[in-house]
C-alpha cells in the first residue's frame, strides 16, 4: 500500500501497475509530466545508483508506475505519445 501525496494527488492508492521501463530519467520525468497533465497519478521507483553513472542490464532501470485503473489508459497515452514522436 502506498500513498500517493505529491501534486494534486492525496489518496490511498493500493494497486499499482507497472507501464513502462526507462534508463532514461529525463524520459521517466516527462512520461511522469504527461501522466499528471492527464490527471493519471503515477510513481517512479528508480534503481538507479547516484555513485554508479553508467547504466548496466537493469541496474539504471527506472519503472513506471500507474493505478492499475489507470492502467489501459496510461499505456494508450504513452503508445500515442511516442508514435507522434517518432512521425515527425
Amino acid at each position: 500500500m502506498l500513498y500517493q501525496n505529491e501534486g494534486l494527488f492525496a489518496e490511498l492508492i493500493t494497486d499499482w501497475e507497472k507501464i513502462h521501463t526507462t534508463h532514461n530519467e529525463i524520459e521517466a520525468h516527462l512520461i511522469r509530466g504527461c501522466l499528471e497533465g492527464e490527471g493519471i497519478p503515477c510513481r517512479l521507483q528508480s534503481m538507479r545508483i547516484p555513485q554508479f553513472p553508467l547504466t548496466v542490464s537493469g541496474l539504471g532501470a527506472i519503472d513506471i508506475y500507474v493505478p492499475v485503473e489507470e492502467a489501459a489508459r496510461s499505456k494508450r497515452l504513452l503508445f500515442m505519445i511516442y508514435h507522434s514522436v517518432h512521425n515527425e
